[in-house]
This record gives C-alpha cells, structure tokens and sequence, in this order.
C-alpha cells in the first residue's frame, strides 16, 4: 500500500523534495520519533494514575514492545485468531496497538453485565476516523459518539420501526416476497440477484416509496457501492490512520496519503447514497405525488411544526440521515441472512421437511402465508432465530467505546477500549451434518457458545422450540445495549414473510449429480455465505397459478 502511494506521486515532485531538504529528513524522523515517545511516556503515567490498585488487563496474546498487538490484528486469518483466542484465554480477551485498547466479549453473561446492566458507560462509538471522517460516514447515527445528535436520531428511528409501528409495513413486506418468488419461478438460476433485488428495493419502498423496478436501479447500485467500501474500510487493522488519527492531517500528495485519495472518492458515493433517494421523495411531495413512507410522513409533519427555521433545518438533517442510515443497515444484513438460510435448507433437507408439513397443515397448499398466520407456524418462528444465530451477517459488528475507567472480576478496563462484543464467526471447518458432535476446538463466542447451545454450529432451529435450551434472547444478533440495531423487529418481519413464502411453494435441494456445498462463509466485517449453486423445484402443479395470481 505504501509503495503504490508513493507511485502516485509525480516523480518529479518526490526528486524535488529530496533535493531541496535532504538536510531535513533525519530532523524529520526525530522528531516524529521525539512525538512518539512522549505520547507512549505520558499514556503510561497517565494508565498508572487511573489504575491505582494496579489490576491487570484482561488475558490476551502477548503485546510487542511500542507496537502491541498490531502484528497480531493485521496479519494472518484474523477471525479464526478470534474464535481460538476465545477459546485459550476465556471471556475476555484484552489486545492493544499502539496504547490504543480493545476488549472482545465471548459470551452472553458478560456481554449482559457489560453492555446492559452497564449501559451508560459502554454506550459510546468508537469512532474509525476513515469510516467516520474521511469517507464522510458521520452523519449515520450507526457510526456517532453518544450524545444528544445521536438520541435524537434514534428516537426518530424507534418511532417509526418499534413493534407496534412494523404492522403499517406488513403489506410492503407481504408485496416483497411475492415478487421475489415470482422472480425465482421465472429464473431460479440468478437466486443471488433476486435476493439482493429483493433487500434493497424492500427497504427503499419502506423508506423512500421508491419502486425499484430495474435490476441495476441508480439508488440500490450506488448504496452497494457505499456499503462495499465501508465493509472494507471497517476492517480492524486496514487503515493506520485507525490507530494514528492525527494522521488524517496529513495532505493526499504526501507519501503514504493513498487513503486519503480513496475516501475522498468513498465519500462522494457515501453522500449521494443518503442525498439522492431523499432529494426524490422531496421533488415527490413538493409535486404531490408522494405516498406515505418513513421520509414522507416526518417531513410532513415538519412542515406542521411550529419550530424555528434553524430547528427545522435540524430536523429535516435527521429525517435525511435516519432515512439513510436505515437503509444502509438493513440491505447487507438481510441479504446475508437470505443467502444463509438458502444454504442451510440446502444442507438440511429434514428442516425443509418439518417447515413445509407446518405450513401445509395451516395453508392446505390453498394460499401463500400472511402475517396473521404467525402464530400458528412457531418452528418457522424458529428458522428465523436459528438464521440469525447460526451465520452471524456482523460477527463483530462496530466497537463500543467505554467511556470511564472500569473493572471487572478483577481485571482493569481503560477509558476509552474498543470493546466489541465476538457474535460468532462461521469458517469453512463448520460441519454441514446436523448430527455431528461439537467441535472442542472453538465453540466459545456468544453465539456459538457450547456452554449454552447444544451442538452450537449445527443448523437446528428445533432447538428453540424442542430442546429447552437455556438459550437467552437472540437480540444479540443485532447488537448490544443501547447500540442494539433499531432496525430488527422491521428485519424479523421481513425475514419471516420471506421465509413462510417461500418453503410453501418451493423446494431447495443440492443440483443433481453435484456435491452438497461446504458451510464457507467470507471472513470480513460483513460475512456472507461463498457462492453455491443449488436446484428449485415447485412443490407441485399449484403452485405457479398462485404465485402468478399475486401479480395481478
């Protein structure tokens, strides 16, 4: 990376510098040195001052002298390291780079006490200053400091996306998963457009009362576009200036500043993600063609307000930024719980057994499911928990902050940790069978916690109705605490109607004369299944009438 920002810069530029000030390089290099030890020096006295009894730091790999664990967060398999270190040194596993600190959390009770019981400490961002700053991501109330701004955003969100405002959305979700399945009749063989089709004009609707009519739809690209970049950028140990903020002063010419090039370019699309779609719905109402969505109804409502021009403009900024951040939270996270479960039925055909005799014995093969159906089909229930469970979309999802100095069972915890609660990451060593034993070797992460689940990386949505597991709400899926994502009663919602749908009219079976695939997944911050290929077969003669009829 740095040899390729050095050959971005004109040759000439670089010989000039040398020639001009060879007499102030080495000057240079001491006092960066000269810097760097000072701020190292004055980080361990002020660590001694907040920690008076002398506690140590949770357990962790051993950290090299000034540079810490670095090493360790940006070279090799990082998220096999993080299922083994969870597994050698226990609940808490400690790492720092460069006197920055983070904690991981590996299970459900200290993730509890931390996160819930501890809430207005452990509340805060860590901020990613290439995510948040330079690729222009502050304006998502996901990425922002706790404090007023964010609050105010979220209470917006929480109103219009708590359980009891999801029933206004039903019939849009219900549209969606019809549309899906008459894309999938149609070409079952471009499965992967037609879920990707699916999350993103799902939530434009919901959000915009856009219609997504075409595969490649301006908004859906240039939000993927969006989302892609920050997915890599977010990545623990991908951009120093993640572990050396000050460096994103440095100007775009200066060697090494190749980052900042990309979230100068990141940034544009980041913005036109959030304003474009927003900008649409404004020219909509402003021509009175808008319907009711969620930028319609709070923009209507403003516009009924009797604040002052300044606070309205505040307000329609968080209108904006909420519409936003909430599309962008929920496309990736539903397309790879989709991708998912379409694997798992695939590799468990006794689940697809079980969900179809379900549904048949409440829809008699007469009708597609709706949401009133519900509670009559609890082990479809099921297959949405065990989705979410069994192949985490955000393993580690984005740092906490704590934002005083605490303890806990003895060990010291400095203001200021990245602390991330370890979800569960599923590697390509996951057994497919749903009668294989437990793997000793790494079973430890809050989700896949062999303390808590039988069998932990089997498919088995029977445990949430069968088992009598000591389970604990599957809530952490979503996130932790304060931070837990806003969004997840809109996205159980819409996985369930998907879920239902589907299974009642179709079959997903390993292609004939083909391998069944293996259970990999991409290792990043967003994990999704790698591609497989797999057969669709209807379930019989009535099922292309019924899924045609819902068209008309």
């Amino acid at each position: 990376m740095v040899a390729e920002n050095l050959a971005s810069i004109p040759e000439l530029v670089q010989h000039k510098l040398a020639f001009a000030f060879p007499h102030l390089l080495p000057l240079a290099a001491i006092a960066i040195i000269t810097v760097f030890l000072s701020s190292w020096i004055n980080r361990a006295r002020a660590a001694r001052l907040a920690n008076p009894d002398n506690l140590p730091y949770p357990p962790g790999p051993q950290p090299l002298p000034l540079i810490g664990n670095l090493l360790d967060l940006c070279v090799g398999d990082l998220w096999s390291k993080f299922d083994r270190w969870a597994e050698e040194y226990g609940d808490l596993v400690h790492l720092s780079v460069f006197g920055q600190h983070f904690l991981f959390v590996n299970s459900y009770g200290v993730a509890s006490e931390l996160f819930d019981k501890k809430s207005s400490n452990y509340s805060d961002r860590h901020v990613m200053p290439m995510v948040y700053e330079l690729m222009g991501w502050d304006w998502a109330f996901g990425h922002m400091p706790y404090g007023d701004r964010w609050k105010a955003s979220r209470k917006m969100f929480h109103k219009e996306f708590q359980p009891s405002a999801i029933a206004r959305q039903h019939d849009v979700h219900t549209r969606a998963a019809h549309r899906l399945l008459s894309h999938i009749l149609a070409k079952p063989e471009e499965y992967a457009d037609h879920l990707k089709y699916h999350g993103g004009s799902t939530i434009m609707k919901v959000m915009y009362d856009i219609d997504t009519e075409l595969r490649q739809d301006p908004f859906v690209v240039t939000a993927e576009e969006a989302l892609e970049k920050m997915a890599f950028a977010a990545q623990p140990g991908r951009f120093m200036v993640d572990f050396f903020p000050v460096l994103r002063y440095v100007p775009e010419w200066f060697p090494g500043a190749g980052f900042k090039r990309l979230a100068r370019k990141w940034k544009k699309t980041v913005h036109q993600m959030r304003d474009e779609p927003f900008e649409a719905v404004l020219q909509a109402m402003a021509n009175g063609t808008a319907s009711t969505c969620f930028v319609s109804k709070l923009m209507g409502d403003l516009e009924h307000s009797k604040l002052s021009e300044g606070a309205r403009q505040k307000q329609v900024n968080i209108v904006r930024d909420t519409a936003g951040m909430g599309y962008a939270a929920s496309v990736e996270s539903t397309l790879s719980t989709l991708h998912s479960l379409m694997l798992a039925l695939i590799l468990h055909p006794d689940v697809q057994k079980r969900a179809q005799a379900e549904l048949d014995s409440v829809l008699h093969r007469e009708r597609l499911p709706t949401y009133a159906d519900r509670p009559s089909l609890p082990y479809i229930d099921a297959m949405v928990k065990e989705s979410l469970r069994w192949a985490q979309v955000a393993p580690l999802a984005l740092p906490h902050k704590v934002m005083n100095h605490d303890t806990h069972d003895g060990y010291f915890i400095k203001a200021g940790t990245a602390i991330m609660g370890n979800s569960g990451c599923v590697h390509p060593e996951i057994p497919s069978s749903s009668h294989v034993v437990d793997s000793p070797a790494r079973s430890r992460v809050i989700l896949h916690d062999k303390r808590k689940y039988k069998n932990p990386y089997a498919y088995n949505p029977g445990r949430f109705v069968d088992d009598n597991e000591d389970i604990g709400p599957i809530d952490v899926a979503f996130g932790y605490g304060r931070r837990i994502c806003a969004g997840r009663h809109m996205a159980d919602a819409q996985l369930w109607i998907v879920i239902a749908s589907m299974l009642s009219v179709f079959t997903f079976a390993v292609p004939k004369g083909e391998k069944a695939p293996k259970a990999e997944f991409t290792k990043g911050m967003m994990s999704h299944p790698k591609p497989f290929n797999f057969a669709v077969e209807e379930r019989g003669p009535w099922v292309r009438p019924m899924i045609e009829d819902t068209q008309h």
